[in-house]
C-alpha cells in the first residue's frame, strides 16, 4: 500500500494495515480521514523486511526497494503454504499499470518483478515420490488410473494478486520473460533512432500484444527509455 493513497480503503477494524513509508517515519504525517472510527492509521511500519507470526504461521514480508508499479511497493510469503501475495504488482495475463503519480516505473516494474521472483526460494523435497501401481497389482479388470502429470516447482507455487485470477509462480516468469524481450526491442529501436509508436505497432512486437494493457504499458516504457519521444498508438490500437 502506497503512502499517498489507500488509508480509507482498508479502515476496517478487522482488516491489519501494513505500511512502507517512503520517508522517515518519524517525519510522517497522521492521515487526514475525518470522521472515521477506528483511525487508518496502520497498524505496522516498516522499511525493508518484516516477519509477522498470527497462529503460529510465518509470513515475511518484503518492500521493494525501488519503484515498481508504484513508489511503494509490497508483496508477501507464506512458506508453510506456498503462496505468494503480490497486490497490484502482478495481474495474470496484463502488463502493470503504472501509477506514475506515486513514483512508479515502467522500467524499474521488470527488475521488481524479478526480486519478487527470486525471493520465492524453490526447493526440491528431500523425500522422494511414491512409486505408481504396477499395474500387475491391479485386479482384475481394474483400470489403471490416468497417470497426472507432474507439476515443477514454479507450479506448486500460488500467486494471489489483488486483481484477475488465482495463478502460480510460472505466470509471473513468463510475464516477466516476456516484459524484458519488449523492453529490449523497445530499446534496440530507440538507439537506432526508429519510431517507437511504429516499432509497437509492427509485427517484430506482436508477440508482446498477447497480453492486455499492452500499449498503455509499452508507451511508458518508451517514455522511460527516450523521454519526450514516446507517443501511444490512435484508439482501435489495444
Amino acid at each position: 500500500m502506497s503512502r499517498r493513497n489507500g488509508f480509507s480503503e482498508y479502515n476496517d477494524p478487522s482488516i491489519v494495515t501494513i505500511l512502507f513509508p517512503n520517508q522517515d517515519e518519524n517525519a510522517m504525517e497522521y492521515p487526514k480521514i475525518p470522521d472515521e472510527e477506528p483511525s487508518a492509521f496502520p497498524e505496522f511500519i516498516f522499511k525493508n523486511r518484516m516477519y509477522l507470526f498470527p497462529d503460529d504461521v510465518e509470513i515475511d514480508i518484503h518492500a521493494l526497494p525501488h519503484e515498481a508499479r508504484t513508489g511503494a511497493d509490497i508483496f508477501a510469503y507464506v512458506p508453510d503454504e506456498k503462496v505468494l501475495f503480490v497486490g497490484r504488482l502482478f495481474e495474470p495475463g496484463y502488463y502493470p499499470d503504472i501509477d506514475t503519480s506515486t513514483g512508479g516505473s515502467a522500467l524499474k516494474w521488470i527488475d521488481a518483478l524479478e526480486k519478487v521472483i527470486d525471493s520465492v526460494p524453490l526447493l526440491i523435497s528431500a523425500i522422494p515420490p511414491e512409486e505408481p501401481e504396477d499395474e500387475e497389482g491391479l485386479e482384475e479388470g481394474g483400470v489403471a488410473g490416468e497417470e497426472e502429470e507432474e507439476k515443477t516447482l514454479e507450479e506448486m507455487i500460488t500467486v494471489i494478486p489483488a486483481r484477475g485470477e488465482v495463478t502460480d509462480l510460472q505466470a509471473m516468469k513468463d510475464m516477466l520473460d516476456i516484459s524484458k524481450k519488449l523492453r529490449n526491442g523497445i530499446s534496440r529501436t530507440v538507439k537506432a533512432g526508429r519510431s517507437c509508436e511504429r516499432y509497437l505497432d509492427s509485427g517484430g512486437a506482436a508477440a508482446y500484444r498477447i497480453y492486455g494493457n499492452f500499449y498503455p504499458y509499452a508507451t511508458q516504457l518508451c517514455e522511460e527509455l527516450a523521454p519526450g519521444k514516446a507517443k501511444q498508438p490512435g484508439a482501435g490500437s489495444q
